[in-house]
């Protein structure tokens, strides 16, 4: 690992992967990232290590070669033919460091592969609260991003893990990030490794996909039949483990409807002694999230269709009245009044706000979609979120960008796609990079109030077209001076709310 170690740093290992990356921490697109590396000896050192694609063993010729052959007679790499592959792994820059990980689904890899890096374990080690002196407790460690990298500075860190495999892959990166502060690793399932110790922190990223017959459960898939099947057992135990004050810090998902998280109760009995709060940062519809997880594991080994997953999908989730999931920073402290507070950060967009660049922004290089303000730092963005950000220029409201940015989809789909599109606005506003246009520069902006809300909700439901439509089949809509109103359900429309009105109709 020491001669893995010195070769990453020979060939400014995370350099090349920014470049094939995109400028975002995590590599999205293998496709796309192969086309952005070179023919150079360093390249093919990033396709083997940085991509788990094959390359011929001369392409490392005088570059390395000998790293190469220790890494076959280590078992880490296999030759076959000339051509030399990873045994299912890769190496990822992360928190200063770099970690050996599974190879991931995007990579080619199994939905449930052991010990791969997501965005969400970034998420929660950009999240945790300084570790300095502190003993932690990494709970389903995988790569030990979290106990290794992100707690830097912990008097101890113990790492579980149900999966060996996993283990084995914390301990490679325990020696190639030379890690300074004491850890062991112990194998088993939640708490039963340590039942008779204490820590001051907790950290920990459980599984949280809900299961249905035919999903395929994997370390992925294994949330239970409403996704809390390791959560709950998570806050169930978590003051056996805690030191007083000591607190748990986990990423999870959850089923929601209109009004917040579900499952409320589940929540309150698991948190009987501890403070626990539920940092909701985002929320998904529920179609296209199941669109998305049913597409996911259909490509993995499901061993449904994504059709038959996806429907199998609605009919376990919608009786539990779920409309949604939100993501959720979980903190749970020791010692304080028991009991569960949600909370979140609220914008207070709808589709009708108008937005404009908070100043001038600065976007890199084609291969890197990474946009700053002056003076601040880079947001890392994908192509989506980039063509959304471009569409607000100050007189573009969120409906006219998400057209501008998704084109027409089919009328049963807008709904969802447009309050997927207040979400991204809603990330883009609080990164700095966008602002609202006062109300003052904007004057077809009219607040909505609860009853006017309600009325329109009421009209999406009394004919065929919606009122994002003002020449809708089922509903005759009659223009009035401040908008338009339907006869049949009482509903009435701001000017605020209309797209699709020419200057005669305005």
């Amino acid at each position: 690992m020491r001669l893995l170690a010195a070769r990453l740093d020979a060939i400014a290992y995370p350099a090349l992967h920014a470049l094939a990356a995109g400028g975002r921490p995590l590599v999205d697109d293998v496709e796309e990232a192969l086309a952005s590396t070179g023919t150079s000896p360093e390249w093919s050192w990033y396709r083997l290590l940085g991509l788990g694609r094959q390359v011929g063993a001369a392409e490392l010729a005088g570059v390395g070669f000998e790293t190469a052959v220790a890494l076959v007679e280590a078992g880490l790499l296999v030759e076959t033919d000339g051509l030399l592959s990873t045994t299912g792994w890769i190496v990822v820059p992360a928190l200063g460091g770099r970690l050996v990980t599974g190879l991931p689904p995007t990579h080619g890899g199994a939905a449930g592969a052991s010990a791969y890096l997501g965005p969400d374990s970034l998420r929660l080690a950009a999240s945790l609260p300084p570790a300095e002196g502190r003993r932690v407790l990494d709970l389903g460690a995988g790569c030990g991003v979290q106990g290794l990298l992100a707690c830097r500075g912990a008097s101890e860190a113990v790492l579980t893990d149900v999966d060996p495999t996993s283990l084995h892959i914390s301990a490679l990166n325990a020696v190639l990030n030379r890690c300074e502060h004491p850890f062991r690793l112990l194998e088993g399932s939640l708490y039963e490794p340590v039942s008779n110790e204490r820590f001051d922190l907790v950290v920990s990223l459980p599984p949280y996909v809900p299961v249905v017959e035919g999903c395929g459960v994997t370390v992925v898939a294994a949330g239970g039949a409403d996704g809390l099947g390791f959560l709950v057992p998570l806050l169930d135990g978590a003051a056996s483990v805690l030191e007083d004050g000591g607190e748990l810090w986990c990423l999870a998902q959850l089923l929601c409807d209109d009004e917040g998280p579900l499952l409320r109760e589940r929540l309150d009995r698991a948190a009987e002694s501890l403070t626990v709060e539920l940092y909701c940062t985002d929320r998904h519809p529920l179609r296209p999230w199941i669109a998305d997880v049913a597409g996911r594991l259909a490509r993995h080994g499901a061993g449904l269709s994504a059709a038959d997953l996806a429907a199998a999908y609605s009919a376990s989730l919608r009786p539990l009245g779920a409309t949604g999931v939100c993501a959720a920073l979980v903190r749970a402290r020791a010692g304080g009044a028991p009991g569960v507070r949600i909370t979140g950060a609220k914008s207070g967009l709808v589709a009708g706000s108008r937005l404009r660049h908070a100043g001038p922004l600065v976007t890199g290089p084609a291969a890197l979609e990474a946009v700053t303000l002056e003076g601040a730092g880079p947001v890392h963005l994908d192509k989506l979120g980039l063509t959304l950000l471009d569409a607000f220029d100050g007189s573009s409201d969120i409906s006219q960008a998400t057209l501008a940015s998704w084109g027409s989809p089919p009328d049963a789909d807008w709904r969802d796609i447009e309050e997927m599109a207040v979400l991204r606005a809603t990330e883009l506003l609080r990164s700095g990079l966008l602002e609202r246009v006062p109300v003052a520069d904007d004057v077809a902006i009219a607040p909505f109030d609860d009853d006017e809300l309600d009325a329109l909700d009421r009209h999406q439901h009394c004919g065929e077209e919606s009122y994002r439509c003002p020449e809708g089949d089922g509903c005759e809509l009659i223009p009035e001076a401040d908008g338009w109103r339907c006869p049949r359900c009482g509903a009435r429309q701001t000017w605020a709310f209309l797209r699709h009105l020419d200057d005669n109709d305005s």
